[in-house]
């Protein structure tokens, strides 16, 4: 019976949140972005939690791993560089299933249809017709181009916080279109009025408005895709229509 006493109170100890310094963990990212942004966040999160725990010299602050650093990170909104940034090969990347599910989860287009020629390979003197989209997956946001039934050149993004200024400053867009775009179509997704972030400048706080009033946080909110997207085939074109 003791034994199983000590279990108890150790489940219940474990449960209460890990203490960390926010002056260490702000350092710990500068220090590992010094040399700019990481390849992806998980080897920021990774390397900022190993260079947290050998630099925080207090009992008060235990070791942390990945996953703290990172949650802390966000909800205290310290700037990092680094976004997820993965593009998959093959001329059109990933499988026909995964870009058809990726194309039925389109959140809003962000340029119109653009034709160009082709110049080059196998297809040179045909036409050529796409535009820029936000798309949703089971993880991320994601940006991508839409050629035909193809998402091509995705660029993923776990939240609206990273997704706005890291797609203006990778695709140029223009941040006060783009922002208009994302929030009424997740204002029609949802059934909540227009989120008034537009209407700020800070790139970082409109996304965390976003994400915050919307609740499209990968990593801090729960089940994004299946909310919002609720597996409706006919939510492009309503969306589409309201913008």
């Amino acid at each position: 019976m003791p034994r199983r006493q000590r279990t108890t109170a150790s489940k219940r100890q474990g449960r209460l949140e890990t203490a960390v310094s926010r002056t260490v963990l702000e350092k710990a990212i500068q220090t590992v972005e010094a040399g700019g942004p990481l390849s992806g966040l998980t080897a920021l999160w990774e390397q900022t939690a190993k260079r947290y725990n050998e630099t925080v010299f207090s009992d008060n602050y235990p070791p942390i791993g990945a996953n703290t650093a990172r949650s802390r990170a966000e909800r205290w909104d310290i700037p990092f560089r680094t976004v997820v940034s993965k593009e998959r090969g093959g001329g059109g990347g990933g499988s026909r299933a995964e870009r058809l599910v990726a194309k039925e989860r389109i959140l809003c287009p962000i340029t119109g249809w653009d034709t160009q020629m082709i110049e080059r390979g196998r297809r040179i003197g045909t036409e050529s017709t796409s535009r820029f989209v936000v798309s949703c997956d089971k993880r991320n946001w994601v940006v991508a181009k839409q050629v035909g039934d193809n998402i091509v050149g995705q660029k993923f993004y776990p939240s609206f916080r990273l997704l706005i200024p890291g797609a203006v400053k990778e695709f140029d867009f223009d941040p006060v279109n783009l922002v208009q775009k994302i929030v009424h179509a997740l204002a029609t997704l949802s059934g909540k009025p227009v989120c008034q972030a537009e209407q700020t400048d800070d790139l970082l706080a409109v996304g965390k408005e976003i994400d915050t009033y919307y609740k499209t946080s990968h990593h801090l909110h729960e089940d994004v895709l299946n909310r919002l997207f609720r597996d409706d085939p006919g939510v492009e074109e309503t969306i589409e229509e309201a913008i």
